[in-house]
């Protein structure tokens, strides 16, 4: 889970980051499972694989950015 000091500097951004941390946020929770997932290294491969899969599905993916769905499509490639 986020510190509260990230939270309160991401409450106080405005533009451009404000916007993307928005988009990003229905990824947080994914984003955290894997981070503690991958703290191991056999498995790391498979691991960020899951995570490229899992995020097509989270709420929200097609409100990512079309450089953000490439990259992961081509990272699963």
């Amino acid at each position: 889970m986020m510190d509260r000091d990230h939270t309160d500097r991401r409450e106080h951004r405005t533009g451009v980051g404000a916007t993307a941390e928005a988009l990003l946020e229905p990824l947080e929770p994914l984003i955290e499972y894997y981070a503690r997932e991958m703290g191991e290294l056999p498995g790391r491969l498979m691991m960020a694989l899951s995570f490229l899969d899992d995020a097509q599905l989270t709420p929200g993916w097609s409100a990512q950015s079309a450089e953000a769905r490439q990259a992961v499509e081509q990272a699963r490639a």
